[in-house]
């Protein structure tokens, strides 16, 4: 799917429909704020949503596609398993093209690329 839809707990009505361009592999609520949501794409990109207006905060371009995220208890570190490429027998981690991130390493969320 191309898309995540969140649901209002207490209602269950849809809250929110946030588009990307490619597969979301991964989602993460924020885990200070629950109105933020970061989604992971098969594009290598990683989202930050605002589930109250369905808008982008931030976007960050790794250039790996995304398996997992995992944010830190303070929200401001975190983590994104990236997918192996497959080489004949041998698997190797795609490379990661962007300095806040690391495969399956921490990274910061104070450097993002602004969204577009």
């Amino acid at each position: 799917m191309d898309a995540v839809v969140a649901f209002a707990t207490s209602t269950g009505e849809q809250v929110a429909r946030l588009q990307h361009a490619a597969r979301v592999t991964a989602v993460c609520l924020h885990p200070r704020d629950s109105l933020l949501l970061y989604s992971g794409s098969s594009d290598g990109r990683i989202t930050l949503w605002d589930l109250s207006t369905g808008a982008h905060v931030r976007l960050w371009h790794v250039g790996s596609p995304i398996e997992s995220l995992a944010v830190s208890p303070s929200g401001d570190t975190g983590v994104a398993a990236l997918a192996w490429a497959h080489h004949g027998s041998h698997r190797t981690p795609h490379s990661c093209h962007h300095a806040s991130w690391l495969c399956a390493a921490p990274y910061t969320l104070e450097r993002p690329t602004p969204a577009v």
